[in-house]
């Protein structure tokens, strides 16, 4: 306010974090709206309107919203007509899930209004009060970034910003403006200005002259030190032609961000295509192909796998990390565009997986137990089901023990098999059932109905060692169609080393995940079990 006199006069002042991101939205008003300071989420909290239950259910993965929620928010901050347009930050939308009497669940959007004066929601009604399909790309405006020093009020920015040219220009233009404090006079401490001023605009605020900085859709167009900014505001009219400067390099700005974007279009499209290719590669060498799920199909050492795909809300209140995993669902997404591919083949699949381990390595704290690796290694099952289009009928074997090598270094297992919430199966019955090899393991294994051979196989510490697992699905696959398993040719998937080796005991090709998800030259990346240096 001290900048600006007593009010902004009709200027865009931004408020809320710096918009150095490119979400930012226009959205329409179809009835007219009530503004809000408070989120609904902090309504629940400060006012008690719900009970502890509903409010869990609201800030969890899914967020469910209770009806009382909308009770007693007071009054309003302001009100939006009918038709306004309004700018949203992006990234403070937030989803909820209302579970109505007649219409089933309906999602609630909440937005934060960028000019920092509240929030506002789409409603539970028959249609939304606000909706987000606005022509005008709002992005494509500039933010102009103030960052002041020691001088609350520059006399030569304060004049600019007062001039009847600037403002119209900064008001029809620009997203608006946002104005900070670019030096905290508190010693080591760092306000969000001063972090974003040298950070984002690589400038340093020291002293009372302010700093200027411009970004549009993510990209800087404006990056004026205080000596620059001292020779913008030298006058309004060289203010003026500074800031038409800038809205100039915006024009090429948006260009590289436009480019950006087809790029990674025809990189999607690539990479669909590539996906077909390894496909056929990959179907026309071999018949089987065995995947390790860990850190391929799933996050390695986490069991909380979703049957279905996330709904709209659930994706929106759980955002993947780099890896592609998501804390509500370890499920990874970078291989079905080629097992789609692959499923439309003769060529079968199948899973095996030391996944088990978690549930009995003595080096591991809090270990899992064995229902919930079964239950996860289902619902892995089924998602690829739901994600493909098809039901793959994938046979799935899991190791249980860790190796000899592993144990001897822990001191063995004896005490964590005796936490087991489930008893391992009997010595004798384990020996027996791994007693005729991987082949005649498999054969016995299409006639076990109850699953108790497979159970006991799984426990034995035989099977976790070496290639015992990977012969064994292929043999049960072999057994399956009616043909030697010498005959059968393998490719096994997996991520790690522990993979690898096993792949090379067996006596099988491996190609790790990362060569089949980029896809570039999938044949060269194979490796036989003969191969010297296997290395990506």
């Amino acid at each position: 306010r001290g900048l600006l006199g007593d009010g902004t006069g009709g200027l865009p002042v931004l408020r809320g974090a710096f918009p150095a991101h490119d979400r930012v939205a226009a959205v329409r008003c179809v009835a007219a709206v009530d503004v809000h300071a408070e989120s609904l989420e902090a309504h629940a909290s400060n006012r008690n309107v719900c009970t502890a239950a509903a409010l869990q259910k609201m800030q969890s993965k899914k967020g469910i919203l209770h009806g009382s929620v909308f009770q007693g928010r007071g009054r309003p901050v302001r009100r939006l007509a009918a038709g306004a347009i309004v700018v949203v930050d992006g990234t403070a939308t937030t989803l909820y899930t209302y579970p109505h009497q007649a219409r089933g669940d309906v999602v609630v959007r909440e937005y934060r209004l960028f000019d920092g004066s509240g929030y506002a929601h789409t409603g539970v009604g028959t249609s939304p009060a606000v909706e987000a399909d606005v022509a005008e790309d709002v992005s494509a405006r500039p933010t102009l970034g103030v960052f002041l020093g020691e001088d609350p009020r520059p006399a030569a920015l304060a004049a600019a910003l007062a001039d009847g040219r600037v403002r119209r220009l900064l008001e029809e233009r620009f997203l608006g403006v946002w104005i900070g404090r670019g030096m905290v006079p508190a010693p080591g401490r760092m306000d969000h200005a001063e972090i974003v001023a040298r950070k984002i605009f690589n400038v340093l605020v020291d002293g009372p002259r302010p700093a200027l900085g411009a970004v549009v859709r993510g990209q800087r167009v404006l990056c004026a030190d205080p000596d620059a900014t001292e020779a913008l505001l030298a006058s309004p009219a060289a203010f003026y032609d500074g800031l038409v400067g800038v809205l100039d390099r915006c024009t090429l700005a948006l260009e590289v961000v436009a480019a950006k974007a087809r790029r990674r279009e025809e990189m999607a499209a690539a990479r669909a295509d590539r996906a077909a290719d390894s496909a056929k590669v990959i179907a026309d060498r071999y018949d089987l192909v065995v995947f390790e799920p860990q850190d391929t199909l799933a996050a390695a050492g986490r069991v909380k796998i979703l049957r279905e795909p996330l709904s709209e809300v659930q994706a929106a209140r759980d955002l993947p990390n780099e890896h592609g995993t998501r804390k509500g669902d370890a499920f990874r997404e970078d291989l079905v565009p080629f097992l789609r591919e692959l499923a439309r083949t003769e060529t079968g699949l199948a899973l095996a997986t030391n996944l088990g381990e978690i549930a009995t390595d003595p080096a591991r704290r809090g270990r899992t137990k064995e229902h919930s690796v079964r239950n996860a290694l289902d619902d892995l099952a089924a998602r690829l089901d739901v994600e493909v289009g098809e039901e793959l009928d994938m046979d799935v074997l899991v190791s249980w023990r860790c190796g000899a090598a592993h144990l001897e270094r822990h001191g063995g297992d004896a005490d964590a098999l005796a936490e087991l919430d489930k008893p391992p199966p009997d010595e004798d019955a384990s020996a027996d059932a791994v007693a005729g090899g991987p082949e005649m393991l498999g054969r016995r294994l299409l006639d076990d109905e109850s699953g108790e051979l497979r159970r006991a196989a799984e426990w034995s510490p035989a099977f976790a060692e070496g290639g015992f697992m990977l012969k064994t699905a292929a043999a049960r696959y072999a057994a399956e169609q009616g043909g030697p398993l010498r005959l059968l040719r393998v490719l096994v998937v997996g991520a790690d080393h522990v993979a690898r080796e096993r792949a090379r005991a067996a006596r099988y090709d491996y190609v790790s995940a990362s060569a089949l998800a980029k896809g570039r030259d999938v044949e060269a990346k194979i490796r036989a079990p003969e191969a010297e240096g296997e290395t990506e």
